[in-house]
């Protein structure tokens, strides 16, 4: 089964971390805006077919998606009018969408996103993770150095000679 990784970023870190991926044999699929795609796309200049150096570096063998992931929550919540304010960066606009994140609760937000293509998972302090046993905090020390190289190389079937 091949790994499928959804590339969500802009600009160079996460793109850069995706093609590390994808350069480990995963399929990436790159999901952008799709007014304006990926910022570097342009970023710092672009070549002759539009992109720059660096989005096709980073890029190649991704595969892209154009998706309004901001329109669809808007419709999600009942909130239409905010599409056309999806990028305002104003104290005000900002306390509108905090006010309906902080007015449902977590059972309604579950409800709204029922029919949407989307994921929806509480979200947990450590402390509450670990109670629910969503991790376990290791009871061993740190190994020594080639601690399980013998083990670790005999489940892939190859020898301690193979380390050297």
């Amino acid at each position: 089964m091949r790994l499928i990784v959804l590339d969500l970023s802009r600009l160079l870190p996460g793109g850069y971390a995706t093609h590390l991926l994808g350069e480990m044999g995963a399929r990436v699929i790159k999901i952008e805006d799709p007014v304006r795609g990926d910022y570097l796309r342009e970023f710092p200049f672009p070549l002759e077919d539009g992109m720059s150096a660096y989005f096709h570096a980073i890029n190649r063998g991704k595969q892209s998606v154009a998706l309004d992931l901001k329109i669809n929550f808007c419709n999600a919540v009942g909130c239409e009018s905010w599409v056309p304010r999806q990028f305002e960066r104003t104290k005000e606009f900002h306390a509108e969408v905090a006010a309906l994140f902080r007015g449902r609760s977590q059972a309604d937000w579950v409800t709204a996103f029922a029919n949407v293509d989307t994921c929806i998972e509480p979200i947990v302090t450590l402390n509450e993770a670990a109670a629910k046993g969503m991790f376990r905090y290791q009871d061993t020390p740190a190994p020594r150095l080639g601690e399980h190289t013998r083990a670790v190389l005999e489940e892939f079937g190859l020898s301690d000679g193979a380390a050297a």
